[in-house]
Parts: structure tokens; C-alpha cells; sequence
């Protein structure tokens, strides 16, 4: 399958409205949609943040049926969805599951002719998902049952995402990226072993060969004191996305724009 981007990454939230604020305040995101019932959406509510070429999507269960209402239980707020731009949506989803993908969601189309999006998901890790997006008009609205603003989100200091950093249990660093390997085509590209004081931890990186989508898979070493990645993984209860990292063309500038906006480093 032929990976082009990082379509959208979605969160599930305790409260979308409340999080699209601070991340508008904090980071310059601009809130160019949301959706709920009346748009179509069942058992919750979404808003549509962009900046550049990175577009987040925040959920909030409004049944206790959905997904995301148990997704915040068990994690707290996080990321659930990482939407991958494919050129066919339906032919990655069917290469995915032949090659052992777990499915998720079948393909669906939304929208009218020549604005038309399909989407379809499998399992990643632990409990995120990853959802192939093909769109035959990438200018197009993100989908119907999302309401536009009219607002684009261009311009801002961050420019698109640059890589996850997934957080894995002690024992699962192998297989995961074996399984990214066989199931989705990406290539290991770096490997390290980090020692802090008596911590340690080991990481390898895969991406796909555009290098449009590219994972930090962490384990802790247990055989050494417990660090980072073992507090991450325990408070989070199981393996998923620690962090999202930002591209930016000047980083004292984006530290030194977000510290003034009340971040801390």
C-alpha cells in the first residue's frame, strides 16, 4: 500500500469543547468545524481543529455505548484514531487484513461525487486504530457529518506531524514493529538503547517509505529501575501514544511563542 500522509489524527476526550480551547490558546490550532446529531454523528460530538497540514479531531461520547466513552475511562483523554492517507482506501484496508491486520471498520464513502471520502480502520496498538482515508478532492470538506466554519487553519508556527512516540509494555518492542513491517510495509529506520542514570529503555523506529508516517516504538528494560515509559504505560494501562510530535520550521521560536502562552517544557 502506498502511504501519502498523516490524514488526521482523532483523540477521544472527556470534553472536546473544553481541550479545542486549550489547544487553540496553547499551540495556535483554529477550530474549523464540529459535529454532533444534527450533522449526523452518533453517540457524540467532535470538533475540527487545523494548523498547516495537521488536522485533529476531538471526540467526546455523548452515549455511554461509544467507543470513546469507554476508551476515557480506561486511559483518560488520548489518542484513539491516527488517520493515514492512502490513494484507496478500501484496496489498503482489504491489503491490511490480508495481511493480519484485525478489522475494525469496513470501508464507508461519504460525501457527494468528486468530493467523496472512504474511510476504513484496523487495529494498531493497543486500543488505537488506524483509519485509511482516500479522498477524491483533498480541498474538500474533512466529511459531511462535519460542519465547516468557513475558517482554514493555515499559516501558525507548527507544520505537520512529524511522529508518534508509542509506548509499548516490556516484551511487545519486537513484535510491534514486526507486525508495522508485514501488516503496513513500513521500514525499521533507527534503533537505541537509552540509559538514564538507572533507568534504561529500547526504541526502534519504523516509517513508511515516503516518510509520511513515522512510530518511536518504546519498551522499558524492568530489569533496571522504573523510568518514563514504565509510568507511562502502567497510568495509561497498556501500550499507546505518549506523544505527538510537531514539525516546525524554527523550534526556539514555537518553544518560545507556547511558554509565553502558558505551555510548560
Amino acid at each position: 500500500m502506498e502511504i501519502r500522509s498523516i490524514d488526521h489524527v482523532e483523540l477521544f476526550v472527556e470534553d472536546a469543547q473544553d481541550t479545542a480551547g486549550r489547544l487553540c490558546d496553547s499551540f495556535g490550532f483554529v477550530r474549523v468545524g464540529r459535529g454532533a446529531g444534527s450533522t449526523g454523528l452518533r453517540g457524540c460530538e467532535s470538533v475540527l481543529l487545523r494548523q498547516n497540514d495537521i488536522a485533529l479531531l476531538l471526540t467526546t461520547a455523548t452515549d455511554a455505548d461509544h467507543r470513546a466513552a469507554e476508551y476515557v475511562k480506561q486511559h483518560g483523554d488520548g489518542v484513539a484514531v491516527i488517520g493515514i492517507g492512502v490513494d484507496d482506501a478500501r484496496a489498503a484496508y482489504a491489503e491490511a487484513v490480508r495481511r493480519g491486520a484485525v478489522p475494525v471498520a469496513a470501508p464507508e464513502e461519504f460525501g457527494p461525487a468528486g468530493a467523496r471520502v472512504v474511510f476504513a480502520s484496523v487495529a494498531g496498538f493497543g486500543d488505537v486504530e488506524h483509519r485509511f482515508v482516500s479522498r477524491e478532492d483533498p480541498g474538500a470538506p474533512f466529511a459531511p457529518f462535519i460542519e465547516e466554519t468557513g475558517a482554514h487553519g493555515s499559516g501558525g508556527m507548527l507544520k505537520r506531524v512529524d511522529h508518534f512516540a508509542v509506548c509499548v509494555p516490556a516484551g511487545e518492542l519486537d513484535g510491534t514493529v514486526r507486525r508495522y513491517q508485514e501488516v503496513f510495509g513500513l521500514s525499521q529506520t533507527f534503533e537505541e538503547r537509552i540509559v538514564v542514570g538507572s533507568q534504561a529503555m529500547d526504541s526502534k523506529v519504523v516509517q513508511s517509505d515516503r516518510g509520511a508516517v513515522t512510530f518511536t516504538v518504546i519498551e522499558p528494560d524492568t530489569t533496571r529501575a522504573p523510568g518514563q515509559i514504565d509510568a507511562f504505560v502502567a497510568s495509561h494501562g497498556g501500550a499507546g501514544v505518549q506523544h505527538v510530535a510537531f514539525l516546525t520550521e524554527d523550534i526556539t521560536a514555537a518553544v518560545r511563542t507556547c511558554t509565553g502562552r502558558g505551555v510548560r517544557f
